[in-house]
């Protein structure tokens, strides 16, 4: 059995934390979805161009791992987000009038995340299709 290339896996997931850091500025206001699918593709061909076995899993654990890291950098700097992201504070305020909205996000991440991991794994498998790998 081989083993998880992890290092790939944290290297690939930062991209959740810089999407993080995007979006506290507001650049990601109306574009998000597309910039995660560019960022999956990307991610997909580095994967599948480094590692030749469990594509899936690996793709997996990064998707997991990069909602998590957005998660943190977003409820880290709550106040920021909020302030460059007018929409977002509206949602939250009407949607959780009574609770923290980051416990919501820290609750939710792991799920987009995964939803994520599969798409990147999915995307892997098939790069993977296209090229011979290191």
């Amino acid at each position: 059995m081989k083993l998880m290339k992890w290092n790939i896996v944290f290297l690939l997931s930062l991209a959740g934390a810089a999407m993080g850091i995007a979006s506290l500025f507001g650049l990601t206001a109306h574009i998000e979805m597309e910039e995660w699918i560019v960022i999956a593709l990307f991610t997909a061909y580095i994967l599948s161009k480094q590692t030749t076995h469990n594509l899936f899993l690996h793709g997996l654990c990064i998707g997991i791992i990069s909602g998590v890291a957005f998660a943190v950098v977003q409820t880290l700097f709550f106040p920021v987000y909020l302030t460059n992201n007018p929409s977002a504070a509206a949602s939250f305020t009407s949607m959780f009038p009574d609770s923290d909205p980051k416990f919501f996000i820290v609750l939710t991440s792991p799920v987009i995340g995964g939803v994520y991991g599969v798409i990147v794994g999915a995307f892997s498998v098939a790069a993977s299709r296209f090229h011979i790998p290191k």
